[in-house]
């Protein structure tokens, strides 16, 4: 059943691409899939003003947002907080729906939610149970209703593990009958160490 809330906010998401100077994205994925390094990526920021943990505006308690000059009509909103612990499964599904429904009470354009990305680091072969839940319950509420869900694999330095990555996320979510929409990165080149002969 969809609550009067869950009805105003899906009515204001249809109009959020209006009178709006920036497209906002959620950043969710577990502590170390790469999400700040995302950031500095796309922003090209420089390694003293990077993105980190905390650098960020605060705007809840489990959020913050990145903005740059360097890239005006983009600002990241980043989950800093939110454990992916077994013990609260939903945890991570209510603070960013919340997240959604107050920027669309705070009846400002500019502000709204247009996109969430869900980042999986590329060497992970496996999703944890609570993982799996949200990416869930964040398709099946808000994915046909103008706010897309993406599926983030970062860290992608071999081809291979891409593909295979690709493949076991459409494997992990066929059950939902829907397109899944994956967006592999490298925001960060690998530094190769190589070793001295003896």
């Amino acid at each position: 059943m969809i609550s009067d809330s869950e009805k105003e906010t899906e009515s204001i998401l249809h109009q959020s691409y209006k009178n709006t100077n920036h497209f906002n994205i959620v950043l969710l994925g577990k502590t170390g899939v790469g999400k700040s390094t995302l950031i500095n990526g796309i922003f090209d920021f420089s390694e003293n003003e990077g993105a980190k943990t905390g650098d960020g505006k605060p705007i809840t308690q489990e959020f913050e947002e990145f903005t740059s000059d360097k890239r005006k009509g983009l600002r990241f909103i980043d989950s800093k907080g939110i454990e992916m612990g077994e013990h609260n499964i939903n945890a991570v599904f209510n603070s960013t729906k919340e997240l959604i429904e107050k920027k669309a009470r705070e009846g400002d354009p500019d502000k709204l939610i247009h996109c969430i990305w869900y980042c999986f680091k590329s060497s992970n072969l496996r999703f944890e149970k609570v993982e799996k839940e949200t990416v869930t319950l964040l398709m099946n509420q808000y994915d046909d209703n103008n706010l897309p869900i993406i599926i983030v694999i970062t860290q992608n330095y071999d081809d291979e593990a891409t593909e295979t990555m690709t493949k076991f996320i459409l494997d992990e979510f066929s059950f939902l009958n829907r397109e899944i929409k994956i967006m592999p990165v490298i925001a960060k080149e690998k530094t190769l160490i190589k070793k001295k002969k003896s």
